[in-house]
């Protein structure tokens, strides 16, 4: 989506406030000191960007924000959308994922299935040996293989979560980081709709 001056949103808002997302999240991290989710970035800020508090990084979003309420409303709009977005993304990233998962483990799950039925419907008179040497097989062969495999399994799809932000820390503080700042922008407007309203009478 473009604006009329050509520019797209995120190259609007950084033009006309500064405001950058990769910036802007990084200094929140800081404050909240819980991601783990930025480790590289997270102390490599600026000193002057580094806050301990969320007063300090409030004072900071106000310095940012325009003081027209007409520029205000739009920003808040502009991140309402920009929370949906990752929020979609998120939601889409778990129901493809997940469903791949437990696809995967049926099939671990099938084929030891396979497996054992396989023991049982042996004639009788060879089915006691046949058992035995299945479940010997299964305990020196079976377990040590389906162990590693859901090990990497489970270290792969952990690496895609943390990737696309499926069950990692980012999710959370993304919708941290939108939520405060709409709730500073929404705060601001109310403080620009009452002077604009004393200034009028």
């Amino acid at each position: 989506m473009k604006k009329n001056n050509g520019l797209d949103y995120k190259e609007f808002w950084k033009d006309k406030i500064d405001y950058d997302y990769e910036t802007e999240i990084v200094i929140y991290a800081y404050v909240c000191r819980t991601s783990k989710s930025l480790p590289k970035k997270l102390y490599n800020i600026d000193k002057s960007y580094q806050f301990d508090s969320y007063i300090e990084w409030q004072y900071h979003v106000k310095g940012l924000i325009s003081n027209k309420q007409v520029d205000l409303k739009e920003f808040k709009r502009y991140l309402i959308n920009e929370e949906r977005k990752r929020s979609s993304f998120s939601g889409m990233t778990n129901s493809i994922v997940i469903p791949i998962i437990i696809y995967i483990l049926g099939l671990l799950i099938s084929a030891f299935m396979d497996f054992y039925t396989g023991t049982i419907l042996q004639p009788t008179v060879d089915r006691q040996i046949s058992l035995l040497q299945n479940i010997l097989t299964y305990l020196v062969v079976m377990v040590p293989v389906v162990a590693v495999s859901m090990t990497v399994y489970i270290a792969l799809f952990y690496k895609i979560f943390k990737i696309v932000g499926g069950f990692s820390n980012k999710d959370k503080l993304d919708k941290s980081f939108y939520e405060d700042y709409i709730e500073i922008v929404e705060s601001e407007i109310i403080k620009s709709t009452i002077i604009e309203r004393h200034d009028g009478d």
